[in-house]
């Protein structure tokens, strides 16, 4: 986990999906902001041209997900961070040796009361 007496830079990601399905474009967003780096210091943006109304709709859902998402993953230390991996049947498994979705799964009670915190 990071320390938090090293001053954190803050970091900015920009994305930029060109003709990929707003899935995939989820799934980095959400990939990149549970990174092992201070919540608060990281910042996402995604350019769009707003063609697809599907895009702005996923991308709105996404950053209200993110907020418990995020907090959820690190507080479990769940790896990997990637919810397409996370969540797939082939159960990657965590730093600790225990499977992935198990912890997901014992978990998820907890996510919702995470995001009030």
């Amino acid at each position: 986990m990071v320390s938090s007496c090293i001053p954190w830079h803050h970091v900015s990601l920009f994305f930029v999906p060109y003709q990929e399905p707003p899935l995939v474009t989820t799934n980095t967003v959400l990939s990149n902001l549970a990174v092992d780096y201070p919540f608060d210091k990281v910042s996402c943006y995604v350019s769009d041209d707003g063609a697809v109304m599907l895009s702005f709709e996923s991308l709105s859902e996404t950053s209200e997900f993110a907020r418990k998402w995020v907090l959820f993953y690190k507080k479990y230390n769940i790896e990997p961070r990637a919810p397409e991996l996370s969540f797939d049947p082939l159960d990657f498994s965590t730093k600790k040796g225990e499977s992935s979705t198990w912890m997901i799964g014992s978990c998820l009670g907890n996510l919702l009361t995470l995001g009030d915190r």
